[in-house]
């Protein structure tokens, strides 16, 4: 199993040209609608790559026989009847979930404390919807009511950068997002982003990747 995080390009390479399998695709919504049956997991591990790894591999997945799972879902998609459809879908899409953050668990060593993934968690989240009004660590610190040296502790914790590093990267990544997939113009990307002027984008991009966003397109 997969798991790709919202607003990213991921791509297969030739090797998994030939392989076989299923695509879930589903809003962030959704666990947002979820949340009374989540609050206690959150799915902290499946779509935290600065955590875990986005890639499963069960060893009890005959015994979890989440394939049976998904193969519910597809044949409720395609071939049940309207009635309820929805309801079971989600219900079964869930259940998968927990299936499969049950699964993450026993297969990662439990070292980290559980209260500062919680809290990576939420910085990362707000810092990936509000990166646009602020790129300062420290606004970050105060939204969760902690300080800005135990902000960078938990940072370095799990991804080995301080904050700022932390989100020069997910900014710089997000530049490289529209680059890549996009035929935005430099001035597009730049107020998307959250720059004022797009000469301001130009020398931060280059700062941190030695390359100007045009040089970087070509290259795609």
């Amino acid at each position: 199993l997969i798991f790709c995080n919202e607003n990213r390009v991921h791509h297969f390479t030739s090797q998994l040209s030939q392989s076989e399998g299923y695509a879930i695709i589903f809003k962030s919504s959704f666990l947002d609608h979820n949340y009374i049956l989540l609050e206690r997991l959150q799915l902290n591990r499946l779509f935290n790559y600065h955590i875990e790894s986005p890639v499963l591999v069960p060893q009890n997945l005959i015994d979890e026989d989440m394939e049976k799972v998904v193969r519910e879902m597809y044949n409720e998609m395609h071939l049940s009847k309207e009635k309820l459809k929805p309801e079971i879908v989600r219900s079964l899409l869930y259940v998968l979930l927990l299936k499969a953050e049950r699964a993450k668990e026993e297969q990662v060593p439990q070292y980290t404390n559980s209260h500062w993934i919680e809290l990576f968690h939420t910085f990362k989240n707000r810092l990936e919807s509000g990166y646009r009004s602020t790129r300062n660590a420290r606004d970050y610190a105060g939204q969760l009511n902690i300080s800005y040296k135990l902000l960078n502790e938990i940072i370095k914790n799990f991804t080995n950068k301080t904050a700022k590093e932390f989100i020069d990267h997910l900014i710089t990544m997000e530049i490289r997002r529209y680059l890549a997939s996009t035929s935005l113009s430099i001035k597009e990307i730049s107020y998307k982003i959250g720059f004022e002027e797009p000469s301001n984008l130009v020398k931060y991009f280059k700062k941190h990747t030695g390359s100007t966003p045009l040089k970087f397109r070509a290259m795609q």
